[in-house]
């Protein structure tokens, strides 16, 4: 199963150990952080740090850190729903 987040300017296909919930899952957390810091409803002492949320493997056992204004959307290759054969 490969997962792939698309961005401006590109995309990037992450290592096959990187789930497509887990990475949707801190999409979604990321851009509540990111609204929450514009809209001024975070602590005082706190380090918003978004570049550090969105860091992933990619396939290669490389490293990429997404800015989360740039993601587009995340996308993998294998289906939720999978048809069974006697539908047919």
């Amino acid at each position: 199963m490969a997962v792939e987040i698309i961005m401006q300017g590109g995309s990037v296909t992450l290592h096959h150990t990187e789930s497509f919930n887990k990475t949707r899952h801190r999409l979604n957390q990321t851009k509540k952080l990111v609204i929450d810091y514009e809209n001024g409803n975070t602590k005082d002492d706190s380090k918003f740090q978004p570049f550090h949320l969105l860091s992933f493997r990619t396939e290669d056992d490389g490293r990429v850190s997404v800015d989360p204004a740039k993601v587009i959307a995340v996308m993998s290759d294998d289906a939720k729903d999978v048809a069974s054969d006697d539908e047919d």
